[in-house]
């Protein structure tokens, strides 16, 4: 184990040296504000934005969601239900679906409730709004998403639970209080119903999306809709 030096740490590149001796720090222009930390010689550090691994927790979305994750876990625990976490990597999807992902676009929700047989969730942190026009709050989600959703519950018949905390103005923090669910069927359902129209977004790449508008006073407050399944689980095939 020896020291990594970081002599400058500037947005756009960092200049790393590693040495193995601790006296060798004297050969390179140190000052107070020079990083060095001891470590393995690959413990080698990275910009956020050029690491694949990290990149996207520099989007305050991303961190979001994160946190949102983290406390529906642990409301969830407080509640008694038994959460299985699920990996989002491209080989345990292979692995539910026994095809490529290319053919078949699917996406698998944060967490299975394994004690309310097996029911599928996928927290969310977004903001909640009112449309111009309307007079009901509503949040984002990807039409694609809710495809995806689709495609896997094809394969699965695990139901599937949208969990929404509302994300607080102008930071990355989901408020604490303010978590509202809904079912994957029933989403589609108030789509159709509303007659709910796909809108254009514009994400950090300049790449175009579409979303749903949906309405928050068509969701269900905390955990109401967990125990609702848990009683009428059969419901769900009939959308």
């Amino acid at each position: 184990m020896g020291y990594h030096i970081i002599l400058k740490h500037e947005e756009s590149r960092i200049e790393h040296y590693y040495v193995e001796r601790l006296n060798e720090l004297a050969n390179y222009p140190l000052s107070k504000t020079s990083i060095v930390y001891q470590g393995e010689k690959d413990w080698n550090p990275e910009i956020l934005g050029h690491s694949k691994l990290y990149s996207s927790f520099a989007h305050d979305w991303h961190r979001a969601g994160i946190k949102a994750q983290e406390l529906f876990k642990k409301q969830a625990l407080e509640e008694e239900y038994i959460l299985e976490e699920l990996s989002q990597d491209s080989d345990s999807f292979k692995a539910y679906t026994n095809v490529k992902e290319e053919y078949l676009q699917i996406k698998r929700g944060d967490f299975l409730i394994r004690n309310v047989k097996n029911i599928e969730v996928d927290v969310k942190c977004r903001t909640f709004y009112t449309p111009k026009g309307k007079e009901y709050n509503c949040f984002d989600f990807n039409e694609e998403h809710l495809v995806r959703h689709f495609n896997m519950y094809e394969f699965t018949k695990t139901p599937i639970v949208i969990a929404v905390y509302q994300r607080e103005l102008n930071t990355d923090n989901p408020i604490t209080n303010s978590l509202r669910m809904i079912e994957i069927f029933h989403m589609k359902k108030v789509i159709k119903e509303l007659g709910l129209k796909k809108i254009k977004r514009r994400n950090s790449n300049n790449e175009y999306y579409s979303v749903y508008q949906i309405p928050i006073n068509r969701t269900m407050e905390k955990f109401s809709l967990i125990e609702h399944l848990k009683e009428n689980i059969s419901l769900l095939d009939e959308g």
